[in-house]
């Protein structure tokens, strides 16, 4: 049958080629063709896929540029170590010259190659695993220092010859690093972080759906070798933007170490705590009582008791906070692209454009603000978007978030 298929010859002695004029139209609504060539090589990997030949398979996948297939394969089939058996094989590092430097970019917007494409799954996958320095060699170039300074803060919390507080600011410290640079450090590319799409969106289920034959194939059926497998590569918690709960674990450790009644214990609580608290409220809820009876003698610890939650963290200008710090440093590499024009999906960023999260309304957006460092009210969102409501906002919704000014309020009304 493959003689068939109508071939460009050449006029020299090379072989010849499968006539580009044949495609096929891999994505109906966005209308990105490809061509015979490569779906006949992403056809073979789904061959070697059934076949067991895992290797073989996300080889095939990721050439023909099926990326969402081939992060399947290397994700959720193979393991740890037949991934990086398989990259150093085949997608070493390029010697004589720095490894690649990724677009400040999210998800599908990324524009990289298949080394790079790979060798930075096996990193983050190496980091979830067990945090070493091993991952690093995987990582580009401006995610590697990240992880470097995340391994740093993490052996230093956790040196016992250092005193209780500089441990607790070391692990604190990594925790802001995993929240604010989680999805690139630690993020899954399929589920449950769904990397691939920067995180803003969710596909069907991937080997749930390879399981019940979702799509109803009749000859790439998985077999239960496959099911095993991808079934058993979960993230703690197994949960959308898992490392959330991994940066309040932090946070909370960090607080063991401190004293009670402390201004700064009350703060990575508080922050801890935060975090959880609009999709994991039982999970906040531990902090938040942590917070009213270890530190009801703070700032934050007398308010939470009095609003019977999480008080916003109001930016007063004589301290800069640790994660201000921190979460400034890292929001270059927190941007996705709407048009011409970048937006952050993580953070409410002044003077951008910010991706609204599920559930939020502008009140809790103007706090994330404020939780940032930057004075900002909910008053001055709503007057930089003319017609939104102050009641919850749409999932995805890109709203502005206006340039911080001196006289902004510092909380919201």
């Amino acid at each position: 049958m493959s003689r068939d298929f109508p071939q460009e010859l050449p006029g020299t002695n090379a072989p010849g080629n499968l006539a580009q004029s044949l495609y096929v139209d891999i994505n109906p609504v966005w209308h990105e063709p490809i061509g015979i060539g490569r779906q006949s090589l992403g056809e073979l990997g789904v061959l070697h896929l059934v076949r067991r030949e895992y290797a073989e398979a996300l080889d095939a996948l990721l050439r023909s540029g099926y990326w969402t297939d081939a992060a399947y394969v290397a994700e959720l089939v193979m393991t740890t170590a037949e991934l990086k058996a398989y990259v150093d094989r085949n997608w070493p590092a390029i010697a004589g010259r720095d490894k690649e430097v990724l677009s400040p970019l999210t998800g599908y917007d990324k524009p990289m190659s298949c080394r790079e494409e790979i060798r930075y799954l096996l990193a983050r996958r190496m980091a979830r695993g067990v945090a070493d320095r091993e991952a690093m060699a995987y990582f580009p170039t401006n995610y590697a220092g990240d992880y470097a300074e995340f391994l740093a803060r993490l052996k230093n919390g956790r040196d016992t010859n250092q005193p209780d507080e500089a441990r607790a600011e070391a692990l604190f410290a990594a925790a802001v690093l995993i929240r604010t640079n989680g999805l690139e450090l630690f993020g899954t590319e399929l589920e449950p972080d769904w990397g691939v799409l920067g995180g803003e969106y969710e596909f069907d289920p991937t080997w749930q759906g390879r399981k019940t034959n979702l799509w109803r194939a009749t000859i790439n059926v998985a077999d239960r070798d496959e099911i095993e497998r991808a079934s058993s590569r979960y993230t703690e918690p197994d949960r959308r933007f898992h490392y959330r709960w991994q940066a309040a674990a932090l946070a909370w450790e960090a607080a063991q170490l401190m004293p009670d009644n402390s201004e700064d214990t009350a703060r990575m609580l508080c922050t801890g705590g935060t975090w959880l608290k609009d999709r994991d409220p039982q999970g906040a809820d531990k902090f938040y009582k942590a917070l009213v009876r270890r530190c009801r003698k703070t700032n934050l610890g007398e308010e939470a008791d009095k609003i019977r939650w999480f008080p916003a963290q109001p930016y007063d200008g004589s301290r800069p906070r640790l994660e201000t710090i921190e979460i400034t440093a890292a929001l270059t590499n927190s941007l996705s692209r709407d048009g011409d024009e970048f937006y952050s999906p993580e953070f409410p960023v002044p003077g951008r454009k910010y991706s609204v999260h599920e559930d939020e309304d502008v009140y809790v957006i103007a706090r994330a603000v404020q939780r940032l460092g930057y004075p900002t009210s909910a008053d001055i969102i709503l007057k930089a978007n003319p017609g939104m409501k102050r009641g919850v906002l749409g999932s995805g919704q890109l709203i502005m978030i206006p340039a911080a000014s001196a006289g902004a309020a510092d909380t919201p009304k």
